[in-house]
C-alpha cells in the first residue's frame, strides 16, 4: 500500500509530515529505465514511489490541493511511451537497436550489401511496432506505434484494458471501424486514465470477450484483404504467358476475401444476420471455384 497520506494539516509519508504550507506543488516523473513512476513533492522534497494504491490517493492531493501545481512529465505533449517486450524502454529499446544494426552488419558483410539493407527494410516493421506509445492530447488519442493515426475523441466508442507480464498493461481502443492498441507500464495507467477522462470524456474500462475483441482486431485486415489480394492477382497476370488462370481464380479469391471481410465487418457492427448473409456468399464463390475446377 502506497505509504503517503492526506491528512487535515498536510501530508505523512512513513514517519515524515509536511504541512500544508510547506507543500508548493507536485510532479509525477517516469523512470524509462526501470518503468516505474515516482511522485515528487515540492517543498519537502520527496520522491515517493507509485503503486496500484495510487489513484485514491491522486485525487486525494487534487481535492486536498486544487491550488498546488500538478503537472507530470507527459503533461505538456501527453505522450505515455509502451514498454518494449515487456521490458522497461530505454533499457529494452537500446538492446533491441543494438542487435538489428549488428544483425543488419552482419549480413551485409557476409552476403553484400543488399541483403543488410533488405533485412533492415525487415526489422523495419517489428522495431515500429516496438516503439508503440500512447498520445492523448485535446484532439484525440493515439495509440500504437509511429505512424498510426489519431483518432478525434468524437470517434471513441470505448477504451479498454488488461494486464500483461509482469509489468505491463495493453491498451485497446474501439472505434467502430477497427482498433488500436499499445502496452504501457501498469505505473502510468492512473495518469493516463484520468488524462483520459479530463481531455476526453471517456472512461477506461475492462476488454470485452476474446471472441468480440478478435473481431474488432480483424476488421481492418479483412476490410483490406481483398484489394490485397487482387492486386497481388494483377501483378502476377502481368507477368505470366497465360493470364487468363491467374485473373479467374484471383477474382475468385477476391471475391471471397470481399464477402469473408463483409461479414467480419457485419459481425462487429452488430448486424448477426448480415455476416451469415456474407459468409453464404463466401461459401457461394467456394462452391463455382470447385464447379469450375470440376469443369474445366
Amino acid at each position: 500500500m502506497m505509504a503517503l497520506e492526506v491528512e487535515d494539516d498536510g501530508l505523512r509519508w512513513d514517519d515524515r509530515t509536511a504541512s500544508r504550507g510547506e507543500v508548493l506543488g507536485f510532479h509525477e516523473r517516469f523512470d524509462p529505465w526501470t518503468a516505474t513512476v515516482r511522485l515528487e513533492v515540492d517543498g519537502p522534497g520527496w520522491s515517493v514511489p507509485v503503486d496500484a494504491t495510487y489513484p485514491p490517493v491522486r485525487r486525494a492531493l487534487r481535492q486536498a490541493f486544487p491550488d498546488r501545481p500538478f503537472t507530470a512529465d507527459w503533461s505538456e505533449q501527453g505522450v505515455f511511451p509502451g514498454l518494449v517486450l515487456d521490458r522497461p524502454p530505454a533499457l529494452a529499446w537500446g538492446l533491441l537497436v543494438a542487435f538489428v544494426l549488428g544483425s543488419v552488419w552482419a549480413f551485409a558483410a557476409g552476403f553484400g550489401p543488399s541483403i543488410g539493407l533488405l533485412l533492415a527494410i525487415v526489422w523495419w516493421w517489428p522495431l515500429g511496432r516496438a516503439r508503440a506509445s500512447v498520445i492523448v492530447d485535446p484532439l484525440g488519442v493515439r495509440v500504437g506505434p509511429v505512424w498510426a493515426p489519431r483518432i478525434p475523441w468524437h470517434e471513441v466508442v470505448e477504451i479498454g484494458e488488461e494486464p500483461v507480464g509482469t509489468r505491463g498493461t495493453r491498451l485497446v481502443v474501439w472505434t467502430g471501424e477497427g482498433t488500436q492498441e499499445a502496452v504501457v507500464p501498469r505505473a502510468l495507467m492512473p495518469a493516463l486514465s484520468a488524462r483520459m477522462w479530463r481531455l476526453g470524456g471517456v472512461r477506461v474500462g475492462g476488454l470485452p470477450r476474446r471472441v468480440e475483441l478478435g473481431y474488432r482486431r480483424a476488421a481492418q485486415g479483412a476490410r483490406g484483404a481483398p484489394w490485397g489480394v487482387l492486386a497481388v492477382t494483377l501483378v502476377l497476370a502481368a507477368f505470366a504467358t497465360e493470364p487468363f488462370p491467374i485473373l479467374v481464380w484471383g477474382l475468385l479469391a477476391t471475391g471471397i476475401a470481399g464477402f469473408v471481410g463483409a461479414a467480419v465487418e457485419a459481425r462487429v457492427r452488430g448486424w448477426a444476420h448480415g455476416g451469415i448473409v456474407w459468409m453464404t456468399a463466401a461459401w457461394s464463390v467456394v462452391l463455382l471455384g470447385i464447379l469450375i475446377a470440376l469443369v474445366g
